[in-house]
């Protein structure tokens, strides 16, 4: 009778191939320049796995498919949030859906679930051609702009509207600048390689504690007098206030609400106006492709507004969007903790040991695209189903495992009429599209405001 060789022990992480870093500040030199093309150079040249050295401990990076099904899906329950990456966003965010972990994650996934499906996603659909249509219609032709701001105006009214039923004319501004500050607070500590505890007097903490407490005026102030009012428009926000856990009956607090309403917020507005702005430069350097999607716009169309049964049929347009996601993806690199002692790649992962995860370097590797840096839209001419975060795993611009983006499909609807209202009406060209370059912090946004011309359609429907 023979035993199976017991397996050999685990290679100490201390022996994992250790990115570019200079003593003291690691690799941050790096990762402040150019943070998503570093994690994209490190994939190539030092493997599956490597660790960069940043802040006290570093962190261990991986960008093969099956490592992030393992630390995702396979094994999430030993890779969580953790403290390491909450005590970042927290203090601002507090413990909405995209930082907390099981199980108050779980009680939160579930009553907010309902709250996105594909019918009551249907039902936005109105508002958020009623948006594209309103920012569309003031453009003229000729007219030179900065297309981010465009796309950061349209989102942000779809949320407001889609949530609110108001185009909050008057808390407009605020809400805008205080988003705006928290996005420069985030950005600021993620590159911070040390805690800086809120309290401190520092100017960027004065900023921030102002500018949360503006959003919290604004957000409760409406959340109170829909309450206290009685009037229901059956927007997202009276489903968040309905929303019951299904199995304890539940329904969250008034400050559990506040949280997601400002998690929603910050994902579904940026990250939705940062994809359409990256489509904008790649449809200018690629003229062609702008052609085939007002094609089928004008022949699934006809000229009139997209409802949500014709946004399945707009095919070529859901290509283009998939690989603009693959090249940006909005969950650009997505950060874990081992709870636990683990091995992967035969290397020990101490508990304790923050896991990256980046979808950016996994998209643009040559070992699962070829040609990783060309867009090409046919990538994705087969059924989407094999290419949706989660199934194909080399693919995951929102995400993969239980914590999938909840709004993902909330996201693809928007952008996508938003792409047939824009065709219907002419066409946006970058100025100087080869200047933008990817700036990856909170999301993978354009490096400037990417300065555009509009072109109207002729009567005739040329241009």
């Amino acid at each position: 009778m023979t035993t199976a060789a017991p397996s050999p022990p685990a290679r100490p992480a201390s022996e994992i191939p250790v990115a570019p870093s200079i003593p003291l500040l690691g690799s941050l030199p790096w990762m402040a320049v150019d943070a998503a093309g570093f994690l994209e150079r490190v994939a190539i040249e030092k493997g599956p796995i490597a660790r960069i050295p940043f802040g006290a401990a570093g962190m261990v990076m991986l960008t093969h498919p099956d490592d992030a099904r393992y630390v995702l899906h396979e094994a999430a329950r030993k890779y969580l949030r953790g403290e390491k990456s909450r005590e970042t966003v927290q203090p601002v965010f507090g413990n909405g859906l995209a930082i907390s972990d099981p199980p108050f994650w779980l009680r939160q996934r579930r009553i907010m679930q309902p709250s996105f499906s594909r019918a009551r996603i249907a039902r936005m659909t109105a508002a958020m051609n009623a948006v594209a249509e309103r920012h569309l219609a003031r453009l003229t032709d000729g007219q030179e702009l900065h297309a981010h701001d465009l796309m950061l105006g349209i989102t942000r009214d779809v949320i407001v509207e889609t949530m609110f039923s108001q185009q909050l004319p008057s808390d407009i501004a605020t809400l805008d600048s205080a988003l705006a500050e928290i996005d420069r607070y985030i950005k600021i500590r993620m590159l911070l390689p040390f805690r800086v505890p809120l309290s401190w007097p520092l100017p960027f903490n004065v900023r921030i504690r102002e500018a949360t407490a503006a959003f919290d005026r604004v957000v409760y102030g409406i959340i109170d007098r829909r309450e206290q009012g009685g009037e229901r428009p059956g927007d997202l926000l009276d489903a968040l206030l309905d929303a019951r856990d299904e199995e304890t009956g539940e329904r969250m607090s008034r400050k559990e609400l506040r949280d997601e309403v400002l998690h929603i917020f910050f994902a579904g507005h940026e990250t939705t106006a940062n994809t359409l702005t990256w489509a904008t430069v790649l449809f200018t350097l690629h003229p062609h492709e702008w052609e085939r999607v007002r094609g089928e716009v004008d022949s699934v169309l006809g000229g009139r507004a997209p409802e949500a049964e014709d946004v399945p049929r707009l095919t070529q347009t859901a290509m283009v969007l998939r690989e603009t996601l693959r090249l940006y993806p909005p969950a650009w690199m997505i950060v874990r903790e081992a709870v636990e002692d683990d091995e992967i790649r035969g290397y020990a992962i101490p508990r304790g040991t923050s896991v990256l995860i980046s979808p950016f370097a996994m998209h643009r590797h040559p070992s699962f695209w070829p040609e990783p840096r060309r867009f090409d839209p046919e990538r994705f001419a087969g059924d989407p189903a094999t290419t949706g975060a989660g199934k194909n795993w080399a693919y995951m611009p929102f995400g993969g495992g239980p914590h999938v983006c909840i709004g993902n499909h909330f996201g693809l609807t928007e952008m996508a009429i938003v792409l047939a209202r824009l065709a219907q009406r002419g066409r946006l060209v970058a100025l100087r599209p080869t200047e933008a370059r990817p700036r990856g912090t909170t999301a993978l946004g354009p490096s400037g405001r990417v300065p555009a011309r509009f072109e109207a359609r002729s009567p005739t429907g040329a241009r």
